[in-house]
């Protein structure tokens, strides 16, 4: 089953845990291999199990 977080919903719970001098994200190199995109994507996925 798949279940969608909407993004106001998420970034308010993520905004207690976040410390305000964290970075802001870059974006993504344009001249990344499809392999390299397909890795990046790869470590950047989780699973989460609720029991």
């Amino acid at each position: 089953m798949n279940y969608a977080v909407k993004s106001a919903y998420a970034l308010a719970l993520l905004d207690l845990y976040l410390d305000r001098t964290a970075p802001t994200p870059t974006p993504a190199d344009p001249k990344l291999k499809f392999e390299d995109m397909v890795a990046k994507a790869q470590e950047s996925v989780v699973l989460i199990l609720v029991y």
